[in-house]
């Protein structure tokens, strides 16, 4: 009877240790969860909100008055920066902007780690690599028209339209790649936000809402574009990346919602 009497405890304590032994372990290898954020994307004119098609006009700081038929470009290569310095890269990172009758467009980045991120910072336009890869699928599919088939490139950002005052039709297709300053004109976006954080979680969404001041693609920071001096723009060179260094300003962190 002594010996049963020792042999309940001891299977006692050994089934305790082994319950302890499977919590530390679970403890130090939790399961990652995961969720998403959302980057939405407002285009205005100054206060006006832009959409395609607009009944009005919207005028320049030269006096020009431009009416948009069409406003489309590539942001790409989304990475989000958490608060303990790890970044999270977006697989397959290639969103074709296309403004249409609303103004505002989200683009929902799924599958993120679980975790406060404290950055942001993408492509307006398409990397190197994918530019000479060919026709591709998706939002890089040739039937998007955004593609230069004679130039085997894309077309970063396209915008048409007309100033209204001389009724001049306007064609921006903006692109190039190339390691040069005189044709390279991907630009990239970054926004640090802390000490706000945009808080990742299964059952929380955050979301990056960002202002498009369209206006700066013509009174930007590089230069002043004048549908009178230069009403199309169709292939990489030097006015395309100024026009690009234009755009890249559209951008800015407005606030965010958790």
């Amino acid at each position: 009877m002594k010996k049963l009497f020792w042999a309940v405890p001891m299977m006692a304590l050994a089934a305790l240790t082994s319950c302890e032994k499977e919590n530390n372990n679970n403890n130090q290898n939790p399961t990652p969860s995961f969720g998403s954020i959302t980057i939405e994307l407002e285009h205005v004119w100054e206060n006006q909100a832009v959409t395609i098609p607009h009944s009005g006009h919207f005028e320049t700081n030269s006096g020009e008055h431009i009416m948009f038929s069409k406003l489309n470009y590539y942001l790409t290569n989304v990475q989000l920066i958490a608060n303990d310095g790890t970044t999270w890269t977006e697989e397959d990172s290639y969103h074709l902007v296309q403004l249409g009758a609303n103004n505002t467009i989200d683009l929902n980045l799924q599958d993120v780690p679980a975790a406060d991120y404290v950055a942001v910072r993408f492509l307006i336009g398409v990397d190197s690599t994918h530019n000479v890869s060919g026709p591709q699928t998706g939002a890089l599919d040739p039937a998007n028209e955004m593609f230069w088939s004679w130039n085997n490139g894309y077309i970063f950002l396209k915008a048409e339209g007309l100033e209204h005052m001389s009724g001049t039709a306007f064609r921006y297709h903006i692109g190039g790649f190339r390691n040069s300053n005189s044709t390279n004109a991907i630009q990239e976006v970054a926004f640090n936000f802390a000490p706000m954080m945009a808080e990742v979680r299964q059952d929380a969404t955050p979301v990056l809402h960002c202002m498009v001041d369209v206006q700066k693609l013509f009174d930007g920071q590089a230069m002043a574009l004048q549908v009178g001096a230069n009403p199309t723009v169709h292939m990489p060179g030097m006015m395309a990346v100024n026009i690009a260094r234009n755009y890249v300003g559209m951008f800015e962190l407005d606030h965010i919602h958790n």
